[in-house]
């Protein structure tokens, strides 16, 4: 009786902490969540800053107020290019309440940019794969906030006169032969 107790109790705990496995999403879950992430990045390229807040995760929108995620979304770091060059190449993956939406993005650079290799500081356009991860929340997909403010979220003012920098990660000078 006590050993089936534990076996019982080991399956239970075993069951409780293995990760839920990633599994294709159904064709309507997918179309929903493209759906709404391509509704996102169109809020992002209309520069409905507001309407895009309220598209972030709930617990996020409790940390980061509307006017700090506004005044960050207006410095431009990165702008979406246009039209079918801003997202290309969607493909959806689902797992227990959230969408991971990996997909070609196309951005304008006028700060910086990580394009998974290294920090880019330039204007040109460039095309970067990210992975988002959309939760299901309140009866929407929402979005990661921070991810959509990327760089700009470096310099975000928590407190009036108290700014966060980020030096950007210099590689050290290799000497000469």
């Amino acid at each position: 009786m006590a050993s089936r107790i534990r076996t019982a109790l080991a399956l239970t705990v075993w069951l409780a902490l293995a990760p839920a496995p990633a599994v294709a999403c159904g064709p309507g879950a997918a179309a929903g969540a493209e759906a709404a992430f391509r509704e996102i990045l169109a809020l992002w390229k209309a520069e409905r800053y507001e309407a895009l807040y309220e598209r972030g995760y709930l617990e996020q929108r409790v940390e980061l107020p509307k006017a700090d995620f506004v005044r960050l979304m207006r410095r431009e770091d990165r702008v979406l290019q246009c039209c079918w060059l801003m997202v290309r190449d969607v493909r959806v993956a689902c797992e227990a309440g959230a969408a991971y939406v990996t997909a070609t993005i196309g951005y304008e650079v006028s700060g910086y940019l990580f394009d998974g290799r290294a920090w880019a500081r330039d204007s040109a356009p460039r095309d970067v794969e990210e992975t988002w991860r959309l939760l299901w929340q309140d009866g929407a997909y929402r979005v990661d906030l921070y991810q959509v403010l990327g760089p700009s979220y470096l310099y975000y003012e928590r407190r009036p006169g108290i700014v966060r920098r980020f030096d950007f990660p210099r590689f050290p000078q290799l000497p000469k032969r």
